[in-house]
């Protein structure tokens, strides 16, 4: 709030003042949802890119070009990697953005607003600076990534989450592929159904671990 609008505000009544407040609180919220619609949009795109990375993979897999089935299933791996990290910071976020809810439908709106504030302020000086040196903004992302993880495991009750319980490494991957493969061009009878299930779903698993997690 600048020194104007905190000059013009001492000539306002108490309505005024709250009405003021309610709309700059709606603003905030609806900022905040604005932000999880954005973060649900990239991984619509990315879960489009690891389909077709999946798909490449198991074109390549079926007429026996496994080196290029492995790179392009190191891609899917890779965009698997980034989907988790979107669904983890957008869950800690949520968990906040509800909390905060909470706060408003309790009518404390000051408490509410300054918690809002913390969460979704951007340091717009701290992000000026750090894309002049590249090697630095590489260096605030990995402490942000360290924030994020800290985060997540604070909210889901201290339960050890490890990145190969959501995401399968390449070869059991590639074992996957083969397995559809062969079920898809009828060429292996021994191969059981459940490699059907080989495209990872991070969100359903995501899912399991939260519940669980709310469960204890």
């Amino acid at each position: 709030m600048g020194i104007s609008e905190s000059f013009s505000n001492l000539f306002k009544t108490k309505q005024e003042r709250d009405k003021e407040l309610r709309r700059r609180q709606r603003r905030a919220f609806t900022k905040a949802e604005d932000a999880v619609d954005t973060v649900n949009s990239a991984i619509n795109e990315l879960t489009k890119d690891k389909l077709k990375s999946w798909d490449d993979a198991k074109k390549a897999a079926s007429i026996g070009q496994k080196a290029a089935a492995m790179l392009s299933l190191q891609k899917f791996r890779a965009i698997e990697v980034q989907i988790y990290q979107l669904e983890k910071r957008k869950w800690v976020f949520q968990n906040y953005l509800t909390r905060l809810k909470m706060l408003d439908v309790n009518n404390v709106f000051a408490e509410a607003m300054e918690a809002i504030n913390q969460v979704v302020t951007v340091d717009v000086d701290a992000i000026a600076d750090a894309m002049d040196n590249i090697d630095e903004k590489l260096l605030d992302g990995a402490e942000l990534d360290r924030m994020w993880e800290k985060n997540f495991e604070k909210n889901i009750n201290g339960m050890s989450v490890k990145e190969t319980d959501i995401i399968p490494d390449v070869d059991s991957l590639f074992n996957s592929l083969q397995g559809e493969v062969a079920l898809d061009i009828g060429g292996a009878k021994d191969v059981t159904t459940k490699t059907k299930a080989s495209i990872n779903d991070v969100q359903a698993k995501m899912d399991a671990i939260l519940n669980e997690s709310s469960e204890k």
